[in-house]
């Protein structure tokens, strides 16, 4: 968790707050900080800070597109969901609160696609790789 906190002090003090803002929720797709796969490497008042920004805002587009471009992608490029969220599992383990982060993924990921009228993976270069490696 503290490369999101990090993330966001660095870019509030630099005053890029849109990018501050995503620097949180991007590891959230579900709002609640306790529905994180990371450790809890911050000082408590950073852990209250996260809890309250998250449960004060609602995501934007912006927000939800973060996350799910996230999700599409791993050290070797772009990939589907399944294979991330499996991968992800793999290393980190299956929590109580994943199939509601990968659920809340999903849901971002139908919306796009109906506001592109087609599929996200038809525009990620080379995709169809991702199911060869």
């Amino acid at each position: 968790m503290r490369h999101t906190i990090d993330g966001y002090d660095y870019a509030i003090s630099k005053g890029w707050d849109e990018v501050a803002r995503v620097c949180l929720t991007h590891s959230f797709p579900v709002k609640d900080i306790e529905a994180d796969i990371g450790k809890k490497d911050i000082r408590p008042e950073q852990y209250e800070f996260i809890k309250n920004y998250l449960e004060q805002m609602e995501y934007d587009d912006y927000d939800k597109l973060i996350i799910l471009c996230d999700a599409l992608a791993d050290a070797k490029g772009f990939c589907i969901l399944e294979k991330r969220f499996v991968d992800t599992a793999r290393r980190y383990g299956f929590y109580p609160f994943s199939l509601d982060r990968w659920n809340n993924t999903y849901k971002f990921k139908e919306y796009f696609e109906e506001c592109m009228g087609k599929s996200i993976y038809t525009v990620l270069p080379e995709i169809e790789k991702c199911i060869y490696m």
